[in-house]
């Protein structure tokens, strides 16, 4: 990734399910936003997040009280000129959830950052992008917990690479690079 001047970093982060890990908070150190996208699982999540950044997140299936007063379902930001959406579940990227179609329909994005499968996607379909980080939770399903780091230059192109988060059942390797 580069590092020019006007470039903004972001951190990208879904399905904590109530568990952060330091290494999150030491890989996000330096970015000026982090989205989370739903099954936060606890407002302690979002309090340790915002420590580092601004956090910007919605609520996923597995919120409860009181996180579903004050994260909403869907969050549209635009950073450094990139539209982004924040859902939590979308479907498929070939065929989004119709609330997520009617999201997509109304606001244009050039990005849809999404959770839920916890399984790490970066995908173009009708000409938008969707990314999911995969999840950063407790292990499950058999699939290794990520993060991804973003960059948006300053010609609006955005760069995304996933993290691996250290975990012993995986067999270590904390900050592990995935292509």
């Amino acid at each position: 990734m580069s590092g020019g001047k006007r470039t903004m970093r972001i951190g990208v982060i879904s399905d904590t399910h109530g568990r952060l890990d330091s290494q999150v908070l030491e890989e996000f150190r330096s970015v000026a936003r982090i989205l989370h996208a739903g099954d936060v699982g606890s407002e302690e999540v979002l309090l340790e997040l915002s420590a580092v950044a601004q956090v910007i997140a919605v609520r996923g299936n597995v919120d409860g009280f009181p996180l579903t007063t004050r994260l909403r379902e869907a969050e549209v930001v635009e950073l450094a000129g990139v539209r982004l959406l924040i859902v939590h579940e979308e479907g498929r990227p070939e065929n989004p959830l119709p609330e997520v179609r009617k999201l997509l329909d109304r606001h244009a994005p050039d990005l849809v950052i999404f959770g839920h499968t916890h399984q790490a996607c970066d995908v173009v379909a009708g000409g938008v992008r969707f990314f999911n980080p995969g999840a950063a939770g407790p292990r499950r399903f058999g699939r290794p917990r990520t993060i991804a780091l973003m960059e948006i230059s300053a010609e609006g192109e955005v760069e995304a690479r996933l993290l691996t988060l250290d975990d012993e059942a995986a067999g270590g390797g904390a900050g592990r690079r995935q292509a």
